[in-house]
């Protein structure tokens, strides 16, 4: 696995003009199928070799993306840097409000924890409905997931955890994904927003206020108090527990394990 300090490089605007000009044969300012294999298939051969055939500034920028540090730029390394290349500034700015989006849409996810902190003093069909709204988009996140990995040609997308794109079955995606949003969308939260209600309703009834509007309103909003950091404090935090999980124990992890020894075989 790889470590979690270890982060993807990005290329500057600079760097990516150099890059282009150096591979960019037909000049039409982007890189197609076959200029962006030439290019990957440089980049492991300039590192695999000690008789340099690139310019100096072309092989500084390369070495950038050997991230593990052994001296090879590995296939999953070498699609980094041809992903780094085909993200424009114009694919950036768009990348950057669609994580935005997704980051307000997330809190759909917890819909039920309103419900729940709610829970004291609304009716209780209106608590399932909310417990609805947050499994639907469990579901559609699921398959919006499994739609992107379709798209991605069944390679991981990069993140904190595991930096680098690797192969994955859709299967192995939707089972992960899945217990994702069982955990951090719906099984923690209601168990931190439960606890935090009851709690703070004891609280109250030992300070002998259970009966103002402090013991109606004091315990939901107690609840309702905590739902904005969820998302902060869970996600990433379960991301990388799910994840290790399922590669140390999941039924493809000895797998991998047999692939892994395979290749150390060889």
């Amino acid at each position: 696995m790889t470590p979690l300090s270890v982060q993807p490089s990005k290329l500057s605007p600079e760097e990516r003009r150099v890059l282009m000009k150096y591979f960019d044969n037909n000049g039409d300012g982007k890189l197609s199928g076959p200029e962006l294999m030439e290019l990957m298939r440089q980049a492991k051969e300039e590192m695999s070799t000690s008789a340099s055939k690139l310019p100096e500034n072309v092989t500084k920028i390369i070495k950038k993306f050997d991230l593990n540090g052994n001296g090879v730029v590995e296939e999953n390394e070498s699609q980094a840097l041809g992903h780094e290349l085909e993200l424009g500034e114009t694919n950036a700015r768009y990348a950057a409000y669609t994580a935005a989006f997704a980051r307000g849409f997330r809190y759909l996810a917890f819909t039920s924890d309103f419900g729940e902190a709610l829970r004291p003093v609304i009716a209780s069909r209106l608590v399932t409905a909310s417990y609805a709204v947050s499994i639907g988009y469990c579901f559609a996140d699921v398959g919006w997931e499994a739609y992107k990995h379709h798209q991605r040609g069944y390679m991981t997308e990069p993140t904190h955890h595991k930096p680098f794109s690797q192969p994955m079955s859709m299967t192995q995606l939707v089972v992960e994904r899945s217990t994702f949003q069982a955990l951090a969308s719906v099984a923690v939260p209601f168990a931190i927003i439960h606890t935090t209600v009851d709690a703070t309703k004891h609280l109250i009834k030992a300070a002998g206020a259970s009966k103002g509007a402090l013991g109606r309103w004091g315990p939901s909003i107690a609840g309702l108090a905590i739902i904005p950091a969820l998302p902060m404090c869970l996600d990433e935090v379960v991301e990388g527990g799910v994840e290790s999980m399922f590669e140390r124990y999941g039924p493809w992890a000895a797998s991998k394990h047999m692939d892994q020894q395979h290749v150390k075989a060889e």
